[in-house]
């Protein structure tokens, strides 16, 4: 049990995991064709003060739903404001909280400018940028 977090890079030229298995029965070649459209590019446990921000991203754009097992995307102005956000802080202004959520500590600032990095990379080519939690 715990907050789980994953970022990840869509090509928006290949229909979704999702909405190609609505309905049928794929065989595992197809999975695979769909599921390479998806690059993970991050993935984290239990940065809980990662999740604070990205949750506040998320209210920001007006969005009043339970933060959990949502698609929130990523521009490059999202991904420069965390790193100008990170930069400012030396980390994170506010601690995440959450039951199991555990605690953000220094390696993980690291392996965040590692994933602005990355994000920006896919989206300069032309893949759209996602973060999930699930708690």
């Amino acid at each position: 049990m715990g907050l789980d977090q994953h970022a990840w890079a869509e090509d928006p030229r290949i229909e979704s995991i999702e909405a190609f298995a609505e309905g049928r029965d794929l065989t595992e070649a197809e999975t695979d064709i769909v599921i390479k459209g998806r690059i993970e590019i991050a993935k984290w446990r239990k940065h809980a003060d990662l999740n604070a921000w990205m949750e506040q991203l998320y209210r920001d754009r007006g969005n009043l739903n339970e933060f959990n097992c949502t698609k929130l995307l990523l521009n490059n102005e999202d991904l420069d404001n965390l790193e100008r956000h990170l930069n400012e802080h030396n980390g994170y202004e506010v601690q995440g909280e959450g039951f199991f959520w555990g605690q953000s500590d220094q390696e993980d600032i690291f392996r965040d400018r590692e994933f602005i990095r990355n994000a920006r990379k896919c989206i300069a080519e032309g893949y759209i940028v996602y973060y999930y939690c699930w708690w």
